[in-house]
């Protein structure tokens, strides 16, 4: 037979306490003596106590849960949980995930919505999210808004949207990459790019092209809309290279856009990188296993995780009225052997 639950007058009938200073000793009320604290403290691991949440949340309106929709796609996400996930631990909250299906392009995920109106069934004290939708519109988010709970988006800015933000600095990412490849002595550039719809795709190519356009010639072919699969960047890969004045340098928009770019140069018989550099933005899995090795940006997906987590967190201890923040992480160039000298 199932052992019964200790409750916090179990605990106080043991130590002839009143319920009222048990409660306040395991919820780290500060009234309590040490003294008496730590016999309760003590006293509740002995009788294997375990708080009900669900009293705890009828009694406070919180429940130290937090609902998290995140894409199944790449590793970066699951660096970037478990950066959510430690963070909100050491606080002891709760992580309540849903996943989406991760669309880079169109409208919303027609799921996004019934997940957002399931974390609110239950309850959480707030909700973070990579949006589906860059687009979407203040009002989309008004169930959110009418619980009064904080929102925080990552990854993807929503411009439209008065919430957090925390991502990566996607322009440095730009920037970085075109630095990079002009030091190596590169003069006709090209870039693979992302979905015109996806803000991180537009903020990297307007880095890359901020610094790459006043001193080397640029060439830029995109997937079909579609796309964004390396497959999709194989023929766009292919119909650049196989211009009169082929680029000596391709950055991609993202490691998988990279992979595709190997793809082409291996049809085309070009060596990477005696006759073709190339660096992609993610430093995903993918990025270790090509041949050669894919020099990379990394976003530190872990260290955007834990912010957002304390960004929520400062939210429901007492910031929840301060202006909308976003913050963005510096990413850093990983590199490899997919880049090297331009050929002369």
């Amino acid at each position: 037979m199932a052992r019964s639950k200790a409750s916090l007058k179990d605990i106080a009938r043991r130590l002839d306490l009143s319920a009222m200073t048990v409660s306040r000793a395991l919820s780290g009320h500060g009234s309590v003596s040490r003294k008496t604290k730590a016999r309760i403290l003590a006293t509740a691991r002995k009788l294997r106590y375990r708080p009900n949440m669900l009293m705890y949340g009828v009694r406070t309106g919180r429940t130290r849960t937090i609902g998290v929709i995140m894409p199944t796609l790449p590793t970066f996400f699951s660096h970037l949980l478990e950066g959510l996930h430690d963070e909100l631990a050491e606080a002891d909250f709760t992580m309540m995930l849903s996943w989406s299906k991760g669309h880079l392009v169109g409208g919303p995920d027609k799921d996004e919505g019934r997940f957002i109106h399931r974390l609110l069934e239950h309850r959480v004290d707030g909700i973070i999210l990579q949006p589906t939708h860059d687009n979407a519109p203040h009002s989309y988010f008004q169930e959110i808004w009418n619980e009064g709970i904080p929102l925080v988006a990552v990854d993807r800015r929503l411009p439209n949207v008065k919430g957090d933000f925390v991502g990566t600095d996607d322009r440095a990412a730009g920037r970085i990459a075109a630095d990079y490849l002009l030091s190596l002595g590169h003069r006709c550039l090209g870039h693979l790019a992302g979905p015109s719809g996806v803000t991180t795709a537009i903020l990297r190519r307007e880095g890359f092209e901020e610094i790459a356009a006043s001193q080397a010639s640029v060439l830029v072919a995109k997937a079909p809309q579609a796309g964004i699969q390396a497959s999709s960047f194989v023929q766009p890969a292919l119909d650049m290279l196989s211009q009169l004045q082929r680029p000596t340098a391709i950055f991609a928009w993202n490691d998988d856009a990279a992979y595709g770019a190997f793809q082409a140069a291996t049809k085309l018989g070009l060596s990477i990188p005696r006759d073709l550099s190339i660096i992609g933005v993610g430093d995903l899995e993918v990025s270790r296993h090509t041949s050669p090795r894919l020099s990379t940006i990394q976003q530190h997906p872990n260290r955007i995780g834990r912010t957002a987590a304390r960004m929520m967190l400062d939210r429901l201890g007492g910031k929840a009225n301060l202006p909308p923040q976003s913050i963005e992480v510096p990413p850093d160039i990983v590199i490899r052997e997919s880049t090297g000298p331009a050929p002369t």
